[in-house]
């Protein structure tokens, strides 16, 4: 008895899958049109993809064919991209030139994929080119008060107001000297380096040139490599 259990048990489940499998397969949303967008991203993409569109035509999605005129739901008939496919002339695509012609089992699953529909899920997204990524896209400074100081606090004040958090008063300036020798050179500074009344940037001109400027930072890369002495 105890092994009949889980004998049975199995039975259920490969139904259950199968029958899972059945459905997804006839609403052509997962499955088949998992299985266009692979076929037209292997054979179709090359030339009507994010990075070209020859004749001004994409087939990213659905909404893209549609607008280029080449699917009718429900007719592969009267669907162009069914008729160049099936071309075996000049016509064909994708061209000799550029690739094999779809094999009958692939016109035949984008033949059904229209004939049910052509349907997709709702709301795809549209692929964007490298060139609508943020790193390419010009720099525009933001807008600030008419008032404002430094723009770097202007946009640490907005955040920080979200946030509900309350920044500190500013620095002494001999604590702010401090921290400007560490960062730089390293070293904290003596008596008189803290009470230097020169121009503040007389003071980071000054460490910028000093050596001990350079062998600080190179540290850091020499660690990066792992640079030693150990020998």
């Amino acid at each position: 008895m105890k092994f009949i259990l889980p004998i049975c048990l199995a039975s259920l489940l490969a139904t259950l899958s199968f029958a899972g499998e059945k459905e997804g397969s006839s609403s052509g949303l997962p499955e088949d049109y998992g299985q266009v967008k692979t076929l037209l991203a292997a054979k179709c993409y090359p030339c009507h993809g994010v990075l070209k569109q020859k004749a001004k035509l994409r087939l990213d999605t659905r909404d893209l064919m549609l607008k280029g005129e080449v699917i009718v739901p429900g007719q592969a008939a009267k669907s162009l991209i069914i008729e160049r496919v099936e071309d075996m002339g000049e016509d064909r695509m994708p061209p000799p030139e550029d690739g094999e012609a779809l094999k009958p089992a692939e016109i035949a699953l984008l033949r059904r994929w229209i004939e049910d529909g052509a349907r997709a899920p709702a709301g795809e997204p549209v692929p964007q080119g490298p060139g609508e990524h943020w790193a390419f896209q010009a720099p525009r400074r933001k807008p600030l008060p008419g008032n404002a100081g430094n723009p770097i606090d202007v946009l640490l004040d907005d955040r920080q107001a979200t946030l509900g958090l309350k920044a500190q008063s500013p620095a002494q300036r001999s604590i702010l000297i401090r921290r400007l020798y560490l960062d730089l050179i390293g070293l904290p500074p003596t008596r008189e380096q803290l009470a230097d009344a020169r121009p503040w940037e007389a003071i980071v001109d000054e460490l910028l040139a000093n050596p001990q400027y350079g062998e600080r930072w190179a540290r850091h890369w020499m660690d990066v490599w792992r640079y030693s002495d150990w020998y």
